[in-house]
């Protein structure tokens, strides 16, 4: 059997990365023909065949006139006449996949979709997209069951799990931050967007003597106003960021900035947990340093960082609702 899966990709850093890696693995092992249509950046070599979405000069001119082409339609029938596949599995945001269903190829092969689903009650066009799926699978049983009450086909729940090699180290990953090992710590590990809720995180830790630091593992761009919230907190020079350079040096710092100069002459910046900067084998490190991980989002479909957040050995602060509140 054939299969065409269709998501960000597998080389990324982000909980959708991490685990398209792991599904891909899994079916090539089983024996599956696998071929990958990955969003954002082409991954080191892979044991499957691999199609990157970036643009290319043939379609510079229309890359920027469909913001789907971004996530995978420029380069999706294409691919279809290629590759061939018997069956299409898609794992992200529903809202993205309209193209496939409405493809003119669409009798030619299944459709499965593993979407995220945070909160309820979910938005008529997204139901309206999953029921024309072949089949919908969910990382929770509180997904499937609010879906199921929509009437769709829900055919199962493959939640993620974290690596075998996240393993607890806090004396050396202390020892790497430069903080004291009686130190409290609360962190986080996600991208600056708007429902991570990094800058009332910044400001609520200004506001409390109960943790000694805050380290944040996300970008300095997006959209929260980080150096802002920083002057606003009081307590800036207790809260660190991850600096990363290509040469693989690595250090949680505070605020410097988005880049810094590293000692091999380069340039270091602060990790997005999207582009693939700091390798998946330093994360074990990065939650070590916390005793409390913070997952305080408006929503999530899953959260992947809780789970290996837990396994490196943090406790676990959570919100009270949605899929969060199941992990």
């Amino acid at each position: 059997m054939k299969v065409l899966y269709i998501g960000e990709s597998s080389g990324l850093g982000t909980g959708y990365g991490v685990y398209a890696y792991e599904i891909l693995s899994r079916l090539v092992r089983m024996g599956y023909d696998v071929c990958e249509l990955g969003v954002v950046t082409k991954p080191a070599k892979r044991a499957w065949k691999y199609v990157d979405n970036g643009p290319t000069q043939e379609h510079a001119d229309i890359w920027d006139k469909n913001p789907k082409n971004k996530q995978g339609a420029l380069k999706f029938e294409r691919t279809l006449i290629d590759f061939k596949p018997d069956v299409c599995f898609s794992c992200r945001d529903v809202w993205i996949d309209e193209f496939i269903i409405n493809s003119p190829l669409r009798n030619h092969f299944k459709t499965f979709c593993m979407t995220t689903c945070d909160a309820a009650p979910q938005r008529d066009e997204w139901i309206d997209i999953l029921s024309r799926f072949d089949g919908v699978l969910t990382y929770t049983e509180y997904a499937a069951k609010l879906l199921r009450s929509s009437g769709l086909k829900v055919v199962g729940q493959a939640p993620p799990a974290y690596p075998a090699t996240f393993i607890p180290n806090r004396e050396e990953a202390r020892r790497w931050a430069g903080i004291p090992k009686d130190a409290k710590v609360i962190g986080m590990v996600g991208r600056n967007g708007p429902r991570k809720l990094i800058g009332e995180l910044i400001r609520a830790f200004g506001r409390s003597n109960e943790c000694d630091y805050l380290y944040l593992h996300t970008g300095a761009y997006g959209a929260w106003d980080i150096p802002r919230h920083l002057q606003e907190c009081g307590r800036a020079d207790r809260v660190l960021f991850t600096y990363t350079c290509k040469c693989g040096w690595a250090k949680p710092l505070t605020y410097k900035g988005n880049k810094l100069r590293c000692s091999c002459g380069g340039e270091a910046s602060m990790s997005e947990t999207n582009t693939g900067a700091i390798e998946q084998s330093l994360m074990p490190k990065v939650y070590s340093v916390m005793d409390v991980y913070a997952q305080i989002s408006t929503n999530e479909g899953f959260g992947l960082p809780v789970v290996e957040a837990a396994a490196c050995g943090a406790r676990i602060c959570g919100i009270g609702h949605g899929a969060t509140e199941e992990v």
